[in-house]
């Protein structure tokens, strides 16, 4: 079984990926900030309050499977994802740096979506509070434009995933419910 691990990265190294960044091979932040149901706090309020510049906000309860009984589930087809392409303005030549503003909880398992996804760069910031504590700039003004509003126009080269890649990483890399209960079960016998 092939293993694929995410790659962290510092706030430092962050900064120094982020001056490569240029039209054709940009580097772009992804705020996936969630917050347990019992939190009163809105990670999408929070992302308009503050975060790091030009980043964009990935809503981890709406890229799911809306199959899966069990909520905030990976999901299985790829026109999902090609939809969080198409709403947060991505291509597969970006590098994306993704985190969160707990310090390290819901953007891995962001940061692995788009990698199970197929998406070649993906980093793990280490982690937004250390970049805040760098005193590195944080965007607190409104973004421009709403995603909404910005995503109404048509992409000139919408994202095309493989659901094959998709498909064979999935197998590699992920066991359902359902398996690991029949593995545990009949070990106990």
């Amino acid at each position: 079984m092939s293993r694929s691990f995410l790659t962290t990265i510092t706030p430092s190294a962050y900064r120094a990926l982020l001056s490569t960044s240029n039209p054709s091979k940009r580097v772009i932040a992804i705020d996936a900030t969630w917050y347990m149901p019992n939190n009163p706090k809105n990670a999408k309020q929070e992302f308009i309050k503050e975060r790091i510049p030009n980043s964009k906000f990935f809503d981890l309860d709406k890229y799911i499977d809306p199959t899966s009984p069990y909520p905030h589930m990976l999901p299985s087809n790829i026109s999902i994802m090609e939809q969080a392409y198409k709403d947060l303005q991505l291509n597969l030549n970006d590098s994306i740096v993704v985190y969160d503003k707990l310090g390290i909880f819901s953007s891995p398992r962001a940061a692995w979506t788009f990698s199970l996804f197929g998406h070649p760069k993906v980093y793990l910031l280490d982690n937004y509070l250390n970049y805040k504590q760098s005193e590195y700039p944080i965007d607190g003004n409104p973004p421009p434009i709403e995603e909404e509003e910005q995503n109404k126009g048509e992409i000139k080269n919408p994202v095309k995933l493989d659901q094959d890649q998709f498909n064979e990483n999935y197998k590699q890399q992920v066991i359902e419910y359902e398996e690991l209960l029949d593995l545990v079960t009949k070990k106990k016998k």
